[in-house]
């Protein structure tokens, strides 16, 4: 009987070892690949007032995600998940009023704004850069001491305005905010991704 259970034993352990890695494995092409990106924008406004020294600034933000499908051996399936992502070449257009006074456009983390137009009554940037691989970054800061205390100032951001990238929600590319001074520093803010700065 002893000489027969060894054949069983060593039987058992070398299929355990030959079944395990094919449990476990990810077929050749489940691999971590990109599904497709998502590019957003958001305006960040804070304000200083009031007296002869105000200021209002908005801080447009820019993002992209991914969507990545990743294989999970033990239910043997793929799983969507939404990460950070970078973006070469990120084009953003911005409107704001041309009562804007004293205005100050400041680019940051390697964004360019070397266009700017009027048209009807705005005042149109366009600014282009790169988003790192955090999938954040602050595109370009724009300062203006602006007219009448209670008056409102629609501002907005487009990213990726010519849709050039791909995108698994293209409905998400505007931010808009629209504020006072007074409503600027109380955080009573109006608008589709407008934030407190």
């Amino acid at each position: 009987m002893y000489r027969i259970r060894i054949p069983l034993v060593a039987g058992f352990l070398v299929t355990a070892a030959t079944v395990a890695p094919l449990l476990t494995q990810a077929p050749a092409s489940a691999i971590d690949t990109p599904a497709s990106q998502n590019l957003t924008t958001g305006v960040a406004v804070s304000a200083i007032w009031p007296g002869t020294s105000r200021s209002m600034t908005d801080t447009v933000l820019v993002r992209a995600t991914a969507k990545k499908q990743v294989y999970n051996p033990f239910t043997r399936r793929f799983e969507t998940f939404t990460v950070p992502s970078s973006a070469s070449n990120v084009q953003l257009t911005i409107t704001m009023p041309l009562s804007f006074s004293n205005l100050s456009i400041s680019p940051a983390n390697g964004f360019v704004c070397p266009g700017s137009a009027q048209i009807e009554r705005t005042l149109v940037v366009s600014c282009a850069g790169n988003i790192p691989s955090t999938g954040k970054a602050v595109a370009v800061t724009i300062t203006t001491t602006g007219g009448p205390d209670e008056a409102r100032y629609p501002f907005s951001s487009v990213v990726d305005p010519s849709n050039r990238f791909p995108e698994y929600n293209e409905a998400d590319n505007a931010a808009t905010c629209n504020v006072s001074y007074s409503e600027a520093v109380l955080g009573q803010l109006t608008g589709t991704g407008c934030e407190r700065g």
